[in-house]
């Protein structure tokens, strides 16, 4: 089918028109890179919803056209056209038009018009107590038109259970698609209250009472009892909340106030330590899911570490190693025209990760920038103030292109001299100096 002659006639109009049309930018990622030439972003046109079999009189258009220009605007950091873009150039009138379009030389013509590189297409159909979202996004620039990827999703349930399911329905269909995804945490992390441990006092003889007449031996050995359970390199948090709880109970007790005080910071400690394991927990059971994407994944894993990748403990170590094999092997990789290594998946998911010991750095190279992806607090790169997101431009003096480059300056330099680098951090420069071990 071709594009209605009232739309034909004015094409260069409504091209021209278009240009002017206000652009809604979303960052892809979280990572500042260094200063240089914006490229233009990807042009998305959201054409009007098409209802079919039932869903006429169940659903609002306007209302499902919002939520789903709202799910394209959530896919990334493209320029997105929507209904009131449309109507401001078109009108409604002529904008219903748009429905009747049904084949790609159409939509050509239509995103011609509106200066869009691709077309999102979705119809809505209702039967047997079933919503089934079909949609397909088609690229228009760069040559003949082709349909990139197609959905059908099936969503069981009220009109209110068809907009919770179209956000996911569309980010699949723009992965399919070959476009970038912007990965979001579906689980939230809370940071710990309590991140190390308490430091007790050992001291012998605070409460000792005036007279031997009057000393209680029960308190004195229970005493002695948590003092050789605190100054145990092998005890547990939980042995020594024991010990200093059971002497907090010990009636006529010189030592009942420092016994309280240790008792109730050693369980809130406890308590706090229970929170990332249960954290964790929910980490290991969200990876196991079979239909969850790598980049759904990834983004809880980003989720757990923002929350406790500072703390050097056995649960962020393991989702460290998680997230290095859920990435996998460094992606295929070209020379672009200056001779550097261009990894060809860059994006949200990066490639080429790299974990620095030493440092406690984790390094990756996305979009031809090395990103610092978690730095460990209490390692090096923690005490000289690195931060996640900071690019890497220069280590001792030397242009970094790769994280391997960065790993042999970094790691295997550090332990015999100071590193110092450069970063970008927030569109400047910092000087950063990981200090000799």
């Amino acid at each position: 089918m071709r594009l209605p002659a009232t739309l034909s006639l004015s094409l260069p109009l409504l091209l021209s028109l278009c240009l002017l049309s206000p652009a809604l930018l979303f960052s892809v990622g979280s990572v500042q890179a260094r200063p240089r030439a914006q490229e233009k972003p990807i042009a998305i046109a959201v054409l009007p919803v098409k209802l079919l079999t039932g869903a006429t009189g169940k659903v609002d258009p306007q209302l499902f056209d919002e939520v789903l220009l709202a799910a394209v605007q959530g896919v990334g950091g493209y320029r997105v056209i929507g209904r009131s873009d449309m109507d401001a150039v078109l009108g409604y009138e002529k904008q219903k038009d748009l429905v009747n379009c049904d084949d790609v030389q159409c939509f050509a013509e239509i995103g011609a018009a509106f200066g869009a590189d691709r077309l999102v297409d979705v119809a809505v159909a209702y039967t047997g107590g079933e919503w089934t979202v079909t949609a397909k996004m088609i690229r228009i620039s760069g040559g003949a038109p082709t349909v990139q990827g197609r959905i059908a999703t099936p969503v069981t349930g009220s009109t209110k259970d068809l907009f919770v399911a179209l956000p996911m329905a569309i980010r699949e269909l723009a992965a399919r698609s070959g476009l970038e995804v912007k990965s979001t945490s579906e689980i939230a992390f809370a940071p710990l209250a309590i991140t190390s441990a308490p430091q007790v006092s050992t001291a012998v003889d605070s409460g000792r009472p005036n007279t031997l007449s009057s000393i209680n031996l029960e308190a004195e050995k229970m005493l002695e009892t948590a003092i050789d359970t605190e100054e145990l390199p092998a005890a547990r948090a939980k042995d020594k909340a024991a010990a200093w709880c059971a002497l907090s109970r010990v009636t006529n007790n010189p030592y009942q106030d420092r016994a309280t005080k240790a008792c109730d910071e050693w369980t809130r400690y406890i308590e706090s330590q229970s929170q990332i394991r249960s954290d964790f927990e929910i980490v290991q059971g969200y990876l196991a899911l079979q239909r969850k994407t790598n980049a759904q994944k990834l983004a809880v894993l980003d989720a757990f570490l923002a929350a406790h990748g500072h703390l050097d403990v056995p649960e962020v170590r393991a989702t460290v190693d998680a997230r290095l094999r859920l990435i996998g092997p460094p992606k295929s990789q070209k020379r672009s025209a200056d001779g550097r290594e261009e990894c060809s998946s860059a994006g949200s998911l990066g490639c080429d990760p790299v974990f620095l010991k030493t440092s406690g750095l984790i390094l990756e190279l996305v979009k031809n920038s090395v990103v610092v992806v978690r730095c460990r607090e209490q390692a090096p790169c923690g005490l000289a103030n690195l931060r996640s997101g900071d690019v890497v431009d220069k280590v001792n003096g030397k242009k970094i292109t790769s994280t391997a480059q960065a790993a042999r300056l970094i790691d295997e330099s550090l332990g015999e001299a100071d590193i110092n680098l450069v970063v970008f951090r927030d569109g400047t420069m910092h000087p950063i100096t990981l200090r000799k071990l």
